[in-house]
């Protein structure tokens, strides 16, 4: 058995002390890194025209798709089932369950 201390149980303890600790280290990091972003200036890669396509698909087949897709999952589950109704004397409500 080894004598160091559970406080770090991973790398992400271990980070976490960093950033708890080393407050000024990694607000310096940031501010380098976001120096070198200005100065390097990288491209980033622009979007590719189907995905527009896509969201139009998507906002204009998604709402019926989902009902249909409910009301066909409902269907599916209530096939072989039987309603039968509790009615409860005390109180006079009638409950419904599905049964097989």
């Amino acid at each position: 058995m080894s004598d160091t201390s559970t406080t770090f149980g991973n790398w992400q303890d271990r980070l976490t002390y960093i950033f708890a600790e080393g407050q000024l280290v990694v607000l310096g990091l940031a501010v380098t890194i976001g120096a070198l972003l200005i100065w390097i200036r990288p491209e980033v890669p622009g979007i590719p025209p189907i995905v527009f396509g896509w969201f139009a698909a998507l906002l204009l087949l998604g709402p019926p798709l989902l009902g249909l897709f409910v009301t066909g999952a409902r269907k599916l589950r209530n096939r072989h089932m039987v309603a039968v109704h509790h009615i409860n004397g005390v109180t006079d409500e009638r409950e419904k369950y599905y049964v097989e």
